[in-house]
């Protein structure tokens, strides 16, 4: 692995700018203002894919899928990790008033609208659903877990 290199990839330059500075110092990262439904890196170009907490926001989803299996390399892997979707209503209601009352608040002013936006529909992604996509999008080797005492999943597969 001391060949490894991260590229992270967002559409927007404000995150990408936060995430400069977190990782400042760190070599072998670089970042990409860009769509994940319109990568522009070639094909078969990364072992891994990652998304964390960002299948809700994405416009077009298996687009997005699809974006992800064309730039893996052949036996590459995608992890997705997200919330799952809250069916209860009273749950729902107070996870949405956690995250306005306690995230929000915390956040530049510059992300803030963005994040508002994300939350209202963070409670939304449907595991099976994903998984679905997956299985069209040509994945395979599928697994998924639940996590968070049922409040996230993790779902792996390989192209």
């Amino acid at each position: 692995y001391s060949s490894y290199s991260i590229t992270g990839l967002d559409i927007s330059s404000e995150m990408l700018k936060i995430a400069e500075k977190k990782s400042k110092g760190m070599k072998r990262i670089r970042y990409m203002l860009g769509d994940v439904e319109s990568i522009n890196m070639p094909s078969n170009s990364f072992d891994i894919v990652i998304s964390a907490f960002s299948l809700s926001t994405f416009a077009d989803l298996p687009k997005a899928l699809e974006e992800m299996h064309r730039v893996l390399k052949p036996g590459g892997k995608i992890i997705l990790l997200d919330m799952l979707k809250i069916t209860d209503a009273t749950l729902k209601r107070l996870m949405k008033i956690y995250y306005s009352l306690s995230v929000i608040p915390a956040l530049d002013s510059h992300v803030r609208s963005d994040v508002e936006k994300y939350i209202q529909k963070r409670f939304e992604v449907d595991k099976k659903s994903v998984i679905r996509m997956l299985q069209i999008t040509g994945f395979r080797d599928i697994s998924s877990k639940d996590l968070f005492v049922v409040l996230a999943f993790i779902v792996t597969a390989y192209k």
